[in-house]
């Protein structure tokens, strides 16, 4: 059985979605950010750098403890090559979803770490709202790209959705309160609607009490 520690809305919730949308076994470690539980002795243990997600599959020494939220769903999909959430490995859909998920970890959720938390990226203090409009703009080019890819689509992979598509629902939550959010660009806010619609993701987002609306 797997075990996720997790924080709502975090970057935990991607995971969470694909646990259930897979129907396998798992349980929830929720760790309080509130009080600094992601910066515990015992969490530090799990995650060296204090983050959210992190995965615990099996028991004792040999135990798998993984983090990095990408790491974490490309490991649950291949323990689970049987779904129809897993694209066979050399297949074209699984080097587009590769392409997808490094595209939005790499270059869309490292922006949001400048755009929320701007007192990292400068040591002149009247020039924080400065790093968060120029963040901002990278994210609205960033969300322009996936916009254009989504053109006669209904996912990113094309008829079937993916783990990327519940990837891109968290990144745009994310960007709710942005100028223009993500939600209102038409492609997107589109695939937004149908994962959203999901019964499996609906429970998720009810198991961790998050606010509605969503995005």
């Amino acid at each position: 059985m797997y075990q996720l520690y997790y924080y709502p809305g975090n970057a935990s919730i991607t995971p969470h979605m694909l646990l259930e949308e897979l129907g396998v076994p798992y349980e929830l470690k929720f760790v309080d950010r509130t009080k600094n539980e992601h910066k515990t002795p015992e969490y530090l243990a799990l995650h060296p750098s204090g983050l959210i997600p992190v995965l615990i599959e099996g028991d004792g020494p040999d135990r798998l403890v993984l983090h990095e939220t990408v790491a974490v769903c490309l490991h649950i999909m291949d323990s689970n090559p049987d779904s129809d959430w897993t694209p066979a490995l050399g297949s074209p859909e699984r080097a587009q979803l590769y392409k997808w998920l490094c595209y939005m970890t790499n270059t869309i959720q490292s922006t949001y770490l400048t755009y929320f938390y701007s007192h990292r990226y400068t040591t002149d203090e009247a020039g924080k709202d400065a790093v968060v409009a120029a963040a901002e703009m990278r994210l609205n080019d960033s969300f322009d790209i996936l916009e254009a890819a989504l053109e006669g689509k209904p996912y990113l992979l094309g008829e079937k959705i993916s783990v990327c598509d519940l990837y891109l629902l968290m990144l745009s939550r994310w960007g709710r309160g942005m100028n223009r959010p993500p939600r209102r660009l038409p492609n997107v806010g589109g695939l937004l609607q149908r994962v959203l619609e999901r019964p499996a993701v609906q429970r998720t987002i009810e198991q961790e009490g998050v606010k509605l609306p969503f995005v």
